[in-house]
């Protein structure tokens, strides 16, 4: 069986249809409120396109057989990917506030930016 073939199998069809839609919703992201499901919906496809494979390869027996289970461990690897990304996403990279610009009485003056724990005269800094 080629790859096409396997894609084309009716227990491939809804994760195939996730990546596809995963990556057009990636693409209009800019225009329509759907970029919240781009991730999802990839990694989605994408898990139960593997788990697919590894049992057809690994003669496992029949993908179609498996179906209800790979769909579960599909949805809940892409639950907790999505999950665990968004919180290291705002550990690591906290959204940033307190940025004025324009202050009355400093146009043209020289800016310096310091870290929370640097001080002004911090190499880091």
């Amino acid at each position: 069986m080629s790859y096409a073939e396997f894609l084309l199998q009716w227990y491939n069809l809804p994760f195939a249809a996730a990546i596809i839609g995963g990556g057009l919703l990636g693409l209009l992201r800019n225009r329509v409120a759907g970029g919240r499901w781009t991730a999802p919906l990839f990694i989605f496809g994408v898990t139960g396109l593997t788990l697919n494979g590894a049992i057809h390869d690994l003669s496992l027996g029949l993908p179609a057989d498996r179906f209800p289970i790979v769909f579960a461990l599909s949805v809940a690897c892409a639950v907790g990917l999505v999950v665990l990304g968004r919180r290291l996403r705002h550990r690591f990279f906290p959204p940033v506030t307190g940025v004025t610009w324009n202050m009355p009485d400093l146009e043209g003056s020289e800016a310096q930016i310091v870290t929370p724990t640097g001080g002004k005269n911090s190499p880091t800094g």
